[in-house]
């Protein structure tokens, strides 16, 4: 006949086998650790460069001082809101650069457009270079000339 087990062999098991759950259960939650946002993603080229449509337009000198203009280029795009206060009709041109390639070998590539904007009106001009498949590295506003 098998002998049973005293009562305090019981206790020592069951305490120990308590214990052992606790020690496993601090283990798992220490592994699976609190919960965390997951890591921001690398920067990408529209994080890069000159800026992004977020920041405050810069303003430019179109001219006339009765021609008021404020641009904003992200990474390929240039755009220029032009307000014509003067007494007669202008004709203002943009020329916005991209700068294209990478570090050791970049490059530079010009846009332009032109438009006449009628007195008291608002007008926004946009221009963007075209890098050819080469990664665009910024673009800002090379001239802008209102006449």
């Amino acid at each position: 006949m098998p002998r049973r087990a005293s009562r305090a062999s019981r206790f020592v098991t069951t305490r120990t086998s308590t214990a052992a759950c606790r020690l496993a259960l601090a283990w798992l939650l220490a592994a699976c650790g609190p919960n965390r946002p997951p890591p921001s993603p690398p920067a990408t080229p529209t994080d890069l460069g000159r800026g992004s449509s977020q920041e405050p337009p810069t303003i430019v000198d179109a001219g006339p001082k009765c021609v008021h203009a404020r641009a904003r280029c992200d990474l390929t795009l240039c755009s220029v809101e032009l307000h014509n206060e003067c007494a007669e009709p202008v004709e203002c041109t943009l020329t916005a650069v991209a700068r294209c390639g990478v570090e050791t070998s970049p490059s530079e590539v010009a846009a332009t457009a032109a438009s006449p904007i009628a007195t008291d009106t608002a007008l926004t001009l946009e221009a963007s270079a075209d890098c050819r498949g080469e990664p665009v590295v910024s673009s800002r506003v090379a001239t802008l000339e209102c006449k």
